[in-house]
């Protein structure tokens, strides 16, 4: 789910924004939500792993995926 959110949530920032920085500010936002949810301590450690991991490469994905052209922010 949270690759999910990273990758769909990402490319839609970038055909909105056509800047693809904006797919760091989802990931971002995934992050914080899953660092509110791992303090009620829930998780296994391998869940705490892969829920780090994942937003990261889905943002990272999102970026190469086809769609508006985008400008390269500086």
């Amino acid at each position: 789910g949270w690759f999910i959110a990273a990758l769909v949530g990402g490319w839609f920032a970038v055909q909105l924004s056509a800047r693809n920085w904006t797919t760091w500010l989802v990931a971002a936002s995934v992050l914080v939500g899953q660092f509110f949810d791992y303090l009620l301590g829930r998780h296994p450690a391998w869940v705490m792993i892969a829920g780090i991991i994942a937003p990261i490469v889905g943002a990272w994905l999102a970026q190469k995926l086809p769609g508006r052209s985008r400008r390269v922010s500086a």
